[in-house]
């Protein structure tokens, strides 16, 4: 008879199949694999070998994924689904992929189209909306000025409480008493994303209802939401990276892009700080512009926005000085920090060139529109509001456009071997005429 023919069932997870619990250390994993192989192995069961091959190759998967410390921790996460979905992803070919986009029909690039319009339309409509009621074209409500923020507000939160409510797969396969359940990973960074949002909201809501005349308050009193949103971002992102172990850890695992791009602990800190310093000061300067001295210059009012401007100016060239010494920088040689290997190198100088370009396509125009604004409120610049948002609606569109006529222009070409038979067929129909 088999052994253990009475637990030849299934087990509902790997850390059943090898018979360890799921805090089981690498030794532990890897001595329980060398047991289960030896018992369930084909040729000393001779029984029943159909089974207990079954069974040996479960035991092999099992290891090969709990053996493997990224896999165990992404199996733990989110279950054997999802581990198999995302090798799966890995392992598709790209070009296959896109010879598949190439021989798509013309209704479904007509909808991959309109989705994408669609999103454009909704980020675009804020800035239409509000330059139409500051012109004075229409006279809504400042509500329904901000209701495409108040959507996307509430599309976000409700997208982090889908997040937060889904059960971590690999928890449910443990058959654990309801109270010895481990918590879902990461819902404690869930839960500050979803007072960021709300904080967010929180801001628009009040805002229109001030500019609506509706909440007799001083500006600070609206503005509290905004400062509560930026005490939150600095908390993520100090909790994501601190301390120093933690950062140096996402470093060498790249399981945050952000922190490629600062070397050393203390450049990540002080970026993090000053982004922070300076959004924080713009809103006291707004505050103190609306609620103390109205007579400040616009221009004054915006200087932590011109700081900002020159920071991220520093911070491209920074970037661009460092992709000539991408070597030195990645220890190649003397094994630095980051600890790449010369295959990793062109990858990440890709990633930085591309990451430096859309930088600087973004912040160009948005510096623009600063400017612009500035000299509208000051009164410098009169016509029409849209004006100021002209440099993020030429880039965007350029940017919609550079997408959408690919989608339509595209088409896919003969392999070599269907160009080589319709040379074969027209030959021979030549032949016969």
């Amino acid at each position: 008879m088999l052994p253990g023919a009475q637990n030849l069932a299934n087990p509902t997870n790997l850390y059943e199949t090898l018979g360890v619990e799921k805090e089981a250390t690498p030794e532990d994993i890897k001595k329980a694999y060398r047991k289960a192989a030896l018992k369930w192995h084909p040729d000393k069961n001779q029984d029943n070998p159909n089974a207990a091959a079954e069974r040996f190759n479960q035991v092999k998967e099992a290891y090969e994924v709990l053996s493997d410390k990224e896999k165990r921790k992404f199996y733990d996460q989110h279950g054997m689904e999802g581990l198999k979905l995302k090798e799966a992803f890995e392992n598709m070919d790209p070009g296959t992929l896109f010879q598949a986009f190439l021989a798509s029909s013309a209704s479904l690039r007509c909808c991959l189209v309109l989705f994408l319009f669609i999103v454009y339309a909704i980020f675009a409509l804020f800035p239409i909306f509000l330059s139409l009621r500051v012109d004075g074209t229409v006279s809504w409500a400042w509500a329904a000025v901000f209701s495409p923020l108040f959507v996307c507000c509430g599309c976000g939160m409700s997208c982090i409480l889908c997040m937060g409510g889904r059960p971590n797969p690999a928890d449910e396969e443990t058959n654990l008493p309801q109270g010895d359940q481990p918590p879902p990973p990461k819902r404690g960074k869930i839960a500050v994303s979803f007072l960021t949002m709300g904080s967010c909201l929180a801001f628009v809501v009040l805002l229109s209802q001030w500019l609506d005349g509706k909440l007799d308050v001083s500006f600070l009193v609206v503005c509290i939401p905004g400062f509560i949103f930026e005490f939150l971002c600095l908390a993520e992102s100090l909790y994501e990276a601190c301390p120093r172990s933690k950062y140096e850890k996402m470093l060498h695992e790249r399981t945050d892009p952000r922190v490629l791009l600062f070397p050393s602990y203390v450049e990540f800190i002080s970026h993090t700080l000053t982004v922070a310093g300076l959004r924080t000061l713009q809103w006291v300067f707004l505050v103190l512009k609306e609620d103390s001295s109205p007579a400040m210059s616009w221009w004054l009012v915006l200087l932590p926005c011109w700081l900002f401007c020159a920071y991220s100016l520093f911070r491209l060239f920074l970037r661009a000085s460092r992709l000539k010494h991408q070597d030195q920088l990645l220890g190649n040689e003397n094994g630095g920090a980051m600890g790449a290997t010369d295959e990793d190198s062109p990858e990440l100088q890709k990633d930085s060139l591309v990451g430096i370009v859309g930088q600087g396509c973004l912040s160009l125009p948005l510096a623009i529109c600063i400017i612009l604004l500035a000299a509208r409120l000051s009164g410098g610049l009169g016509g029409s509001l849209a004006v100021v948002f002209s440099p993020l609606f030429a880039v965007t569109g350029c940017f919609f456009c550079c997408i959408c006529l690919p989608i339509f222009c595209m088409r896919s070409t003969p392999a070599q071997g269907e160009w080589q038979a319709e040379g074969e067929e027209g030959n021979m129909e030549a032949g016969t005429a």
